[in-house]
């Protein structure tokens, strides 16, 4: 529903987001509710995974993961239908102070639902690397060996640039065709 509104013309577009805000606040509501059952968290915890996801399963993103992906995309919703309310001018000047306000408490909103699940998976990447800071193969032969860089020669010892052809004259056009 939300694509198929995004085809809509401007003010039908916000109409319904209007409409869709609703039903954004309900899937919201029941990504908090999967998250309050844990199940993000056993199944990136269950035997058999690699390392890093079981990292993930410890982070705080893992007990919200999908109540934030529900929340952050009601925000996302809120502030496509504010913004299309500027651009259709709906809002007179003196509202203009409240609606900014709104917009600023929206997207404070949605960094810190974006940092949560920025800093859950840094601590997933950085448990992802392996330990010796080798590659990923565990190190011992058969890798591609680090190439030599060759020195620069000073400039003084560098055989000198042979000189550029003249260019061309460039055309003008004549006014009167």
């Amino acid at each position: 529903l939300l694509l198929r509104a995004y085809l809509a013309n401007r003010s039908r577009l916000r109409r319904k987001l209007r409409r869709l805000l609703t039903e954004w606040g309900g899937v919201a509501e029941r990504g908090y509710a999967v998250d309050r059952t844990g199940f993000t968290s056993a199944h990136l915890a269950e035997a058999g995974r690699p390392a890093a996801a079981r990292i993930l399963s410890e982070t705080p993103w893992a007990a919200k993961a999908f109540g934030l992906w529900g929340s952050a995309m009601l925000i996302r919703v809120q502030m496509m239908h504010v913004t299309l309310g500027f651009n259709l001018e709906l809002y007179l000047p003196h509202e203009l102070c409240m609606v900014y306000w709104y917009m600023e408490y929206l997207m404070q909103a949605l960094m810190e639902r974006l940092t949560d699940g920025e800093t859950s998976l840094t601590q997933e990447a950085a448990a992802a690397k392996p330990i010796g800071g080798g590659s990923p193969g565990g190190g011992g032969g058969g890798g591609s060996r680090p190439t030599k860089r060759r020195k620069k020669q000073p400039r003084a010892s560098r055989p000198p640039r042979p000189p550029r052809p003249p260019r061309p004259p460039t055309r003008t056009l004549k006014s009167g065709l």
